[in-house]
């Protein structure tokens, strides 16, 4: 399941103007769709209405859908934003296109007016992330493969593993985020 630029415009706008999220951006690239969203503050689970939307936006069955969709919430689903950012949760771990992508759909949504303070803090400080992950990954890459002449042998350095839309809590949208957000960066990353 893919959405196109117009989809994307499309599905933020409806999945807003139904109530089922305030704030919205659809990620979509080669290997996957992810939709970030705020749900209304009445609104303790969102999950089943996003998946109905889903099933339905497609034209899709629903069981069809149900081993496909996976959520994650608060703290989780921003962890899980920065890992993405950061090219750790890709097809290739630490490919660079995906911070272009993500860029791209921030821009994209908040240029629409489907992003608002939540999604504007956290996929600003995502793209931080990636950012900055690309830069000392590249630091380490060229670091990491090294010749000893004396010996003729090379090293390899070691390289960042693997982890795996989204709900952001209207905790963090009032700026008291319940523990500090994550940093997204490997533990051997992080100063």
């Amino acid at each position: 399941m893919s959405f196109s630029a117009e989809q994307a415009r499309r599905a933020a706008d409806e999945l807003r103007s139904r109530g089922i999220l305030e704030e919205t951006l659809v990620l979509s690239t080669c290997n996957r769709s992810e939709v970030y969203g705020v749900p209304p503050e009445s609104s303790h689970e969102c999950a089943p209405g996003l998946s109905s939307f889903l099933s339905e936006f497609h034209a899709v069955r629903p069981e069809a859908l149900s081993g496909s969709l996976y959520h994650h919430y608060d703290r989780e689903a921003v962890r899980h934003l920065f890992r993405v950012s950061a090219g750790l949760d890709s097809m290739l771990l630490g490919e660079a296109e995906i911070l272009g992508q993500v860029r791209e759909a921030y821009r994209f949504a908040h240029e629409q007016g489907a992003t608002g303070p939540v999604l504007n803090r956290v996929f600003r400080g995502a793209l931080e992330v990636g950012k900055r992950v690309r830069t000392e990954t590249e630091r380490l890459i060229q670091s990491s493969v090294t010749t000893d002449r004396r010996k003729g042998k090379v090293t390899r350095g070691r390289t960042p593993s693997s982890y795996r839309t989204c709900w952001i809590d209207h905790e963090h949208k009032k700026g008291r985020a319940r523990e500090p957000m994550p940093s997204g960066l490997p533990p051997n990353l992080e100063e």
